[in-house]
């Protein structure tokens, strides 16, 4: 390295050579905002990055460990330890501090939703107090039946639907591996969109093959924009949460797909529904059946 950067100028020129996303964008810029103030703290100087030792993210990790969870410590440390990666890859720094830093996270049943609660939350669509109904059961539906995330729900344009032969295509913008897929889609998510056709035509809106497929924003004025943003449905999600006393998500919806199928199929089908690049995150979906290891010990021999 020949010219010591600040950490600004680090990720100003990591993110000029990378195609982020601009998810990824944003969360960069908010992590390094929160370092620029606190590394200070620590007897660091993020205007020259060779300042930041090991020890420094060392006794960072202790900062945040006391006040958030070893999860969003491990989120943290990958992000910069990619960034410096880079740095020393490209000759702009020495050494990357943030190697082998993560935490070690109990591993927990993923949180899924019972049949009961998303046959509550659909009837709570209808009873008014979340407008427009017709569309937020739409919603509920098709993430239940079809696995997909939030911002592929929001990326979904007209011409991804193919009503004829059953399909929906998740485009590779709004797709966390960056691959294009099409899924098919069963009688329920089917009639699902088919519900939001409908509740279109009847708003007098008309959907063209490049208009998003879920905005609420056409069809109810309390909503702003001119599309539909992930923000306004994790609104819907914790209002609909506070409706029903019992907390419901979009990700929720797509643990508890991934969960159900993995009662019932093989684990690659799984993984190919949900679209993971590595099978070792649909094994998190994979839980103990208690009757089937019962089951299975019945065929010992017995003494």
């Amino acid at each position: 390295m020949t010219t010591s950067l600040s950490l600004e100028e680090l990720y100003s020129r990591y993110a000029l050579e990378t195609d982020l996303k601009p998810a990824t964008t944003k969360h960069y810029h908010s992590l390094i905002r929160l370092a620029l103030r606190e590394f200070v703290d620590l007897g660091a100087d993020p205007n020259d990055i060779e300042t930041i030792t090991r020890d420094h993210v060392l006794r960072w990790r202790l900062v945040i460990q006391a006040r958030a969870s070893p999860r969003t410590w491990n989120n943290y440390s990958d992000h910069f330890r990619v960034l410096w990666k880079f740095g020393v890859d490209h000759d702009l720094v020495d050494t990357n501090p943030w190697q082998k830093t993560r935490l070690k996270i109990d591993k927990k049943r993923k949180k899924t939703l019972s049949l009961e609660l998303l046959g509550r939350a659909l009837f709570a669509t209808q009873s008014g107090h979340l407008e427009p109904g017709w569309f937020w059961s739409s919603v509920i539906r098709t993430l239940y039946y079809t696995g997909i995330r939030r911002r592929q729900l929001i990326g979904l344009r007209g011409a991804d639907y193919d009503a004829d032969n059953h399909l929906l295509t998740l485009r590779s913008d709004h797709s966390k591996t960056r691959q294009e897929r099409i899924i098919p889609l069963v009688r329920g998510a089917h009639a699902a969109i088919e519900d939001l056709l409908r509740g279109y035509r009847a708003e007098g809106v008309e959907l063209g093959p490049n208009d998003q497929l879920f905005n609420v924003t056409r069809v109810y004025t309390r909503y702003s924009g001119a599309s539909m943003s992930e923000y306004q449905v994790s609104g819907f999600f914790r209002r609909l949460s506070d409706e029903l006393g019992e907390s419901i998500s979009a990700h929720r919806l797509r643990h508890t797909f991934g969960t159900e199928l993995a009662e019932r199929v093989d684990i690659k089908t799984v993984q190919v529904l949900m679209g993971h690049a590595d099978i070792r995150s649909t094994l998190g979906y994979v839980h103990p059946n208690l009757e089937r290891q019962r089951s299975a010990l019945d065929q010992l021999p017995t003494l």
